[in-house]
């Protein structure tokens, strides 16, 4: 059985993961008042998610909760994410530019509590909701190796990409 978090998100969209599928683990979130990672997804998709849905239509997550075993399975994770503490999402709204949303989100006349929004490679939206509300902006764009192994610069605000006619 599905939970619901708020008006228009279900727990079963943070909890879908081609990865742990793949490895044929399950993500699973405790649906108690009290757990904090639960808390954490609410809270993201009260206020922020709702406000982005309610101006761009539907939302798909591409990646929401991540627990640490999963997290640690993809490249550019080495420090601890934000998805594994239930406070961020990845996503994009179709019919609309990744760029459209990235800017209502970091527009402060949105009143958007965001704590983190990197726009990723053009491709989805990174945002996260918690108690810092940092309103940090970033854009993350293909780069050089920094000798981690994961070629990613990021930029601070929302810089725009290259377009190639």
């Amino acid at each position: 059985m599905d939970t619901q978090l708020s008006d228009h998100f279900w727990l079963s969209e943070f909890t879908a993961s081609q990865t742990a599928a793949r490895l044929g683990r399950p993500v699973v979130v405790e649906t108690d008042p009290d757990d904090p990672v639960f808390q954490a997804i609410k809270a993201l998709c009260i206020h922020v998610l709702e406000p982005v849905r309610a101006v761009f239509g539907r939302v798909i997550i591409s990646s929401g909760y991540r627990p640490e075993w999963l997290n640690d399975t993809l490249p550019g994770t080495a420090n601890k994410s934000q998805h594994s503490l239930g406070e961020a999402a990845d996503f994009t709204c179709p019919g609309h530019t990744v760029e459209a949303v990235a800017r209502f989100i970091a527009d402060p006349r949105n009143a958007i509590p965001f704590d983190q929004l990197i726009w990723e490679f053009d491709a989805w939206c990174h945002v996260s909701y918690s108690p810092r509300h940092r309103l940090q902006v970033l854009t993350a764009k293909h780069g050089p190796d920094s000798g981690t192994g994961v070629q990613v610069t990021y930029q601070p605000g929302l810089v725009p990409f290259e377009t190639h006619a």
